[in-house]
């Protein structure tokens, strides 16, 4: 398996919400709920090639600081990053957009409704 094809697990406090959210704002579809005997609160959701879990996030009786890491979406096709910006920036929070290259967008952030980083990379 390589890391383009790895599912990326997140943990979020209410699963249904933010996957609406992904599907609303960010045009994910859900590919299907895992398999409910080794996961019940989860579902996973797609956009292109990438494709992310959401799982009820443990709550721990003891619970440190952590620092959640943020969700990577690359995409195969610079232009998709720039089209995406472009759709996404009257919907959603943008918060960084360093990868500006012959005046076109290659890579930005965005804030999802959790307040987790989302970064869109080629």
């Amino acid at each position: 398996m390589t890391f383009e094809n790895a599912v990326q697990k997140i943990e979020v406090d209410n699963v249904r919400l933010t996957a609406n959210y992904y599907r609303e704002y960010l045009g994910f579809t859900e590919v299907s709920p895992p398999d409910k005997s080794s996961n019940p609160n989860g579902i996973i959701l797609r956009y292109e090639e990438n494709e992310i879990c959401l799982e009820t996030k443990i709550k721990k009786k003891f619970s440190s600081s952590f620092t959640t890491k943020p969700v990577n979406l690359r995409f195969k096709n610079p232009q998709t990053i720039a089209s995406l910006f472009e759709k996404y920036k009257q919907q959603v929070k943008i918060v960084n957009t360093n990868g500006l290259q012959d005046n076109r967008i290659t890579e930005f952030a965005i804030k999802d409704c959790n307040g987790l980083l989302v970064l869109f990379t080629s």
